[in-house]
Protein backbone atom coordinates (compact mmCIF):
# COMPACT_ATOMS: atom_id res chain seq x y z
CA UNK A 1 0.00 0.00 0.00
CA UNK A 2 1.22 3.51 -0.72
CA UNK A 3 -0.05 7.04 -0.30
CA UNK A 4 -1.92 8.53 -3.24
CA UNK A 5 -0.03 10.97 -5.43
CA UNK A 6 -1.43 14.24 -6.81
CA UNK A 7 -4.65 14.41 -4.83
CA UNK A 8 -6.47 17.60 -4.05
CA UNK A 9 -9.80 18.93 -2.97
CA UNK A 10 -11.33 21.09 -5.67
CA UNK A 11 -13.28 24.17 -4.74
CA UNK A 12 -14.39 27.21 -6.63
CA UNK A 13 -12.25 30.19 -5.67
CA UNK A 14 -12.97 33.81 -6.49
CA UNK A 15 -10.95 36.98 -6.85
CA UNK A 16 -12.89 39.01 -4.29
CA UNK A 17 -11.74 42.33 -5.73
CA UNK A 18 -13.18 41.46 -9.15
CA UNK A 19 -16.30 40.02 -7.52
CA UNK A 20 -16.97 43.26 -5.62
CA UNK A 21 -16.10 45.38 -8.66
CA UNK A 22 -18.88 43.56 -10.56
CA UNK A 23 -21.31 44.44 -7.76
CA UNK A 24 -21.66 40.85 -6.59
CA UNK A 25 -22.04 39.74 -2.97
CA UNK A 26 -22.04 36.47 -1.06
CA UNK A 27 -25.70 36.08 -2.03
CA UNK A 28 -24.51 35.65 -5.62
CA UNK A 29 -22.31 32.62 -4.88
CA UNK A 30 -23.51 30.01 -7.37
CA UNK A 31 -24.91 26.72 -6.12
CA UNK A 32 -26.25 25.47 -9.47
CA UNK A 33 -24.81 25.23 -12.94
CA UNK A 34 -27.29 27.82 -14.20
CA UNK A 35 -26.12 30.27 -11.54
CA UNK A 36 -22.47 29.54 -12.34
CA UNK A 37 -23.13 30.23 -16.02
CA UNK A 38 -24.83 33.55 -15.21
CA UNK A 39 -22.13 34.74 -12.81
CA UNK A 40 -19.29 33.67 -15.14
CA UNK A 41 -20.89 35.67 -17.96
CA UNK A 42 -21.27 38.74 -15.70
CA UNK A 43 -17.61 38.54 -14.67
CA UNK A 44 -16.25 38.13 -18.22
CA UNK A 45 -15.17 41.61 -19.27
CA UNK A 46 -12.14 42.88 -21.16
CA UNK A 47 -9.09 40.83 -20.20
CA UNK A 48 -10.90 39.00 -17.39
CA UNK A 49 -12.52 35.61 -17.95
CA UNK A 50 -15.30 34.57 -15.59
CA UNK A 51 -13.98 31.05 -14.95
CA UNK A 52 -10.60 29.52 -15.80
CA UNK A 53 -9.72 25.85 -15.37
CA UNK A 54 -6.71 23.69 -16.18
CA UNK A 55 -6.86 21.87 -19.49
CA UNK A 56 -7.02 18.38 -18.03
CA UNK A 57 -9.78 15.82 -17.64
CA UNK A 58 -9.96 16.21 -13.87
CA UNK A 59 -11.04 19.85 -14.07
CA UNK A 60 -13.72 19.28 -16.69
CA UNK A 61 -14.37 15.88 -15.16
CA UNK A 62 -15.72 17.41 -11.98
CA UNK A 63 -18.76 18.44 -13.99
CA UNK A 64 -19.16 14.82 -15.10
CA UNK A 65 -18.98 13.69 -11.48
CA UNK A 66 -21.50 16.35 -10.43
CA UNK A 67 -23.93 15.13 -13.10
CA UNK A 68 -23.72 11.59 -11.76
CA UNK A 69 -21.30 10.25 -14.34
CA UNK A 70 -17.64 9.36 -14.53
CA UNK A 71 -15.18 7.59 -16.78
CA UNK A 72 -15.78 4.20 -15.15
CA UNK A 73 -18.52 2.57 -13.12
CA UNK A 74 -18.26 2.90 -9.34
CA UNK A 75 -16.72 -0.57 -9.09
CA UNK A 76 -14.37 0.24 -11.98
CA UNK A 77 -15.43 -2.81 -13.99
CA UNK A 78 -17.05 -0.95 -16.90
CA UNK A 79 -16.15 2.06 -19.00
CA UNK A 80 -18.93 4.67 -18.76
CA UNK A 81 -17.33 7.65 -20.46
CA UNK A 82 -20.09 7.71 -23.10
CA UNK A 83 -22.95 7.88 -20.58
CA UNK A 84 -25.80 10.40 -20.74
CA UNK A 85 -24.72 12.23 -17.53
CA UNK A 86 -21.20 12.67 -18.95
CA UNK A 87 -22.56 13.97 -22.25
CA UNK A 88 -24.78 16.46 -20.43
CA UNK A 89 -21.88 17.67 -18.29
CA UNK A 90 -19.52 18.07 -21.21
CA UNK A 91 -22.23 19.86 -23.23
CA UNK A 92 -22.51 22.32 -20.32
CA UNK A 93 -18.73 22.85 -20.29
CA UNK A 94 -18.76 23.29 -24.07
CA UNK A 95 -21.49 25.95 -23.77
CA UNK A 96 -19.35 27.91 -21.29
CA UNK A 97 -16.31 27.62 -23.57
CA UNK A 98 -18.34 28.71 -26.59
CA UNK A 99 -19.68 31.76 -24.72
CA UNK A 100 -16.14 32.79 -23.70
CA UNK A 101 -17.02 32.85 -20.00
CA UNK A 102 -14.85 29.74 -19.43
CA UNK A 103 -11.33 29.38 -20.75
CA UNK A 104 -8.49 26.99 -20.22
CA UNK A 105 -5.47 28.43 -18.40
CA UNK A 106 -3.32 28.29 -21.54
CA UNK A 107 -5.88 30.49 -23.33
CA UNK A 108 -5.16 33.29 -20.86
CA UNK A 109 -1.38 32.76 -20.97
CA UNK A 110 -1.10 31.02 -17.61
CA UNK A 111 -0.18 27.52 -16.52
CA UNK A 112 -3.10 26.80 -14.21
CA UNK A 113 -6.34 28.29 -12.90
CA UNK A 114 -4.80 29.55 -9.68
CA UNK A 115 -2.18 31.50 -11.60
CA UNK A 116 -4.90 33.07 -13.77
CA UNK A 117 -6.79 34.00 -10.61
CA UNK A 118 -3.70 35.51 -9.02
CA UNK A 119 -2.83 37.54 -12.10
CA UNK A 120 -6.35 38.97 -12.37
CA UNK A 121 -7.03 37.12 -15.63
CA UNK A 122 -9.75 35.00 -14.03
CA UNK A 123 -12.54 36.09 -11.72
CA UNK A 124 -13.09 32.48 -10.63
CA UNK A 125 -11.02 29.30 -10.80
CA UNK A 126 -11.18 25.70 -9.63
CA UNK A 127 -8.01 26.33 -7.63
CA UNK A 128 -6.55 28.45 -4.86
CA UNK A 129 -3.88 31.04 -5.51
CA UNK A 130 -1.96 32.57 -2.61
CA UNK A 131 -1.13 35.60 -4.77
CA UNK A 132 -4.78 36.61 -5.24
CA UNK A 133 -7.29 38.20 -2.96
CA UNK A 134 -9.36 35.06 -2.95
CA UNK A 135 -12.38 33.67 -1.23
CA UNK A 136 -14.24 30.46 -1.84
CA UNK A 137 -17.64 28.88 -1.51
CA UNK A 138 -19.28 25.47 -1.83
CA UNK A 139 -18.83 23.75 -5.14
CA UNK A 140 -21.66 23.96 -7.63
CA UNK A 141 -23.92 21.13 -8.71
CA UNK A 142 -26.34 20.85 -11.65
CA UNK A 143 -29.50 21.56 -9.65
CA UNK A 144 -28.33 22.82 -6.27
CA UNK A 145 -28.10 19.27 -4.90
CA UNK A 146 -25.21 18.63 -2.53
CA UNK A 147 -21.97 18.90 -4.50
CA UNK A 148 -19.94 15.95 -5.62
CA UNK A 149 -17.50 13.99 -3.54
CA UNK A 150 -14.14 13.48 -5.13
Amino acid sequence: MCLPKDTSTLALAINTDLWKKAGLTAKDYPTTWAQLKTVAAELTKGDVTGLVINGEYARAGVFMKQAGGWITSADQTKMTADSTPNAEALDYVRSLLKSGSLKYAKQVDTNWGGEALGKGKAAMARARSPSATAGGWPRTAPTGQPPWSW
